[in-house]
């Protein structure tokens, strides 16, 4: 698990261990625990870390919210911080999008989808590109000529950003593990998604659009293809949409949830009484995780 020496506290810094999760790009913060003995490795890791923060604070911001990690953290004194649920598609969970769109949306997207081709001038497809040469650059091309690049949050607009996605995509993709989705024609590309593939689980990473396209929701069309994809051609049992709390595109079109918190772990209960009176961790809502993207 990467840690960082520190822990801020509003304008204070606390020298704890803290699980390093790269923000904007950590999107989950559970560490990877090898199977069988997860709970009793988890302790492990959680006491040496302890004893190793100079103040006894140990904080393990955005964890997947069940299963064993995070029954061996509330195993130990923990105060838990920023709790919400998101939205997430399990195979099996809904057929179609009957159940979790109404008619009438149903409607307009298939309305949209109809214009979106009027004005492409031919069908729309939707191709898997992670495997082309140039894929990568043409996805940060787009998300850069969009709302991202004029914030500054498209990895274009850092130097060190850019070069970690390119490295990251490629180490992905010697893996089987990269997923570059794009829905166009053959001359124009509206809409790009970038998803990550771990185990049974695809993490929703990134998506970007062509801003010209924007009445057209050509993010949301994707999305919608992006299920059916899922259901008919993928072997992994769920998607994480990777979505921040709050987000009303995800939570209106994926029906499950998967709870997701913060906890601060402390050595002492004194410490554990100042944890308690000043919460440290920052909300999910903060800058950093609404940068990481949204369907439109």
């Amino acid at each position: 698990m990467p840690v960082i020496p520190r822990l801020k506290r509003g304008r204070t810094t606390l020298p704890a261990i803290t699980a390093w999760r790269a923000p904007p790009y950590g999107c989950l913060g559970t560490p990877l625990v090898a199977e069988p003995t997860v709970e009793l490795a988890t302790e492990r890791l959680i006491e040496h870390a302890l004893h190793t923060s100079r103040v006894g604070i140990v904080a393990l911001p955005l964890l997947g919210d069940e299963g064993p990690v995070v029954a061996a953290v509330r195993g130990r004194p923990a105060t838990r911080h920023a709790p919400f649920e998101r939205p997430v598609w399990r195979r099996g969970s809904r057929a179609d999008l009957e159940g979790t769109l109404s008619p009438h949306h149903r409607g307009e997207i298939r309305r949209l989808a109809r214009r979106l081709e009027e004005e492409l001038g031919a069908p729309l497809r939707v191709r898997d590109e992670a495997e082309r040469a140039g894929s990568v650059e043409d996805f940060m091309t787009v998300e850069a000529s969009g709302w991202k690049g004029q914030r500054g949050t498209a990895p274009n607009a850092n130097e060190a950003h850019a070069r970690f996605f390119r490295e990251m995509c490629a180490a992905f993709r010697a893996s089987g593990g990269l997923q570059l989705l794009e829905l166009g024609t053959g001359s124009r590309v509206a809409s790009s998604k970038c998803n990550l593939l771990a185990g049974d689980c695809v993490f929703h990473f990134k998506i970007a659009f062509d801003e010209a396209l924007r009445p057209f929701r050509p993010g949301l069309q994707l999305e919608v293809r992006m299920i059916e994809l899922f259901q008919q051609r993928m072997d992994q049992t769920w998607m994480d949409s990777c979505a921040p709390a709050g987000n009303k595109a995800f939570e209106q079109l994926w029906p499950e949830r998967q709870p997701i918190a913060s906890y601060v772990l402390a050595a002492s209960r004194t410490v554990s009484w100042l944890i308690n009176h000043r919460p440290t961790v920052p909300s999910a809502r903060s800058r950093d995780a609404r940068a990481t993207g949204r369907p439109d």
